[in-house]
């Protein structure tokens, strides 16, 4: 996956463009887009050493109840990480 800037920025992108669109309707795109950032951050993080992990961690968590909690991707998103 391709990220311009950094993986936290992303990360905050994804979270806080969710909580903006909260009770509207999301692109299937957007969500597919928003699952592949947490595949690629679960990814990334498994190998990670660096010293802003945790933080990273802490917000593809937050990304990922915020997923789970949209009734249009909550299934998507369970399946897309149980291939994790």
């Amino acid at each position: 996956m391709q990220l311009y800037g950094s993986l936290a920025d992303n990360l905050h992108a994804a979270i806080n463009s969710n909580i903006r669109l909260r009770g509207r309707k999301i692109y299937p795109e957007t969500i597919q887009y928003w699952q592949d950032l947490l595949h690629h951050a679960r990814r990334q993080l498994a190998t990670s050493t660096a010293r802003y992990a945790s933080v990273e961690e802490k917000l593809a968590d937050q990304l990922e109840r915020a997923l789970r909690a949209h009734p249009a991707s909550s299934m998507q998103t369970r399946d897309h990480l149980r291939a994790l």
